[in-house]
């Protein structure tokens, strides 16, 4: 059941109300203070209106009494089920803003907005974390230009590394050639057996297929021969590397 409190806003004596003794949070009192110098107040203490102790808003009540030294304060007050829900209440407010992020990307257009106009007073950052910040997601866009180091058993041999070299350095990108990239992470014993089941089936086609031609060959008759060995006439319409398929029909099972 949804339980939705009055939200009307008063404005109190300042002194009428006051923090909560069990309240653990530590907060920055000089940021809020300039916040509320800035801004004003855009939202009001929750009081509990049975005891007066301020359930969300501590710090600004801190801030504008005992920093600004204001005489009103607004308030909203609420009408608790107990001193447990009150602590619950008091604990949420504190608590469930930490568990959120930020979208650093975004943050920093927002920031980066401000801070060509007036400026960060108020927001509670300075220039100083907005440098931080950039900073960051720079750093983070060269991590992922860089290759990321792995655990495969696979490695590149020297010649290998030096034709992807090549090709990065002259722009020949994989996506520019019309070809896409799949890494296949392999121990070095069946990556070896690979290898020579690729030479044997390279023979078998003729012709200089490359690596990656094989294998899509091979997939593909792997599929064919699981088909054929339900469906004889699947391998008429099955589409199959040259020269392999008189190898998969009857007659050729027949001979």
């Amino acid at each position: 059941m949804n339980t939705l409190f009055s939200t009307e806003i008063e404005t109190v004596d300042i002194t009428s109300v006051t923090t909560h003794p069990e309240n653990a949070r530590l907060g920055d009192i000089n940021a809020i203070a300039e916040s509320l110098r800035i801004n004003g107040q855009f939202r009001p203490l929750v009081v509990d209106a049975a005891t007066g102790h301020v359930l969300a808003g501590n710090h600004t009540l801190r801030a504008a009494r005992d920093v600004l030294g204001w005489q009103e304060i607004g308030i909203s007050r609420i009408n608790v089920r107990d001193e447990e829900h009150a602590r619950r209440i008091l604990l949420a407010d504190n608590r469930i803003g930490e568990l959120g992020g930020y979208d650093d990307a975004a943050l920093a257009e927002l920031l980066n907005a401000l801070a060509e106009g007036s400026g960060l007073e108020g927001t509670g950052y300075d220039d100083g974390a907005l440098e931080e910040l950039l900073l960051r997601l720079e750093e983070a866009e060269e991590e992922i230009e860089e290759i990321a180091p792995t655990e495969a058993a696979y490695a590149e041999t020297e010649d290998e590394e030096k034709a992807r070299q090549g090709v990065l350095d002259s722009h020949k990108t994989l996506e520019a050639q019309g070809l896409a990239e799949l890494i296949v992470v392999l121990n070095v014993e069946t990556k070896r057996k690979l290898i020579d089941d690729l030479d044997a089936l390279r023979n078998l086609i003729g012709g200089e297929p490359s690596n990656g031609q094989l294998v899509a060959h091979a997939m593909t008759l792997a599929v064919a021969v699981h088909e054929a060995a339900t469906d004889s006439n699947s391998i008429k319409t099955k589409t199959l590397p040259l020269d392999l398929k008189p190898m998969l029909t009857p007659e050729a099972e027949a001979a």
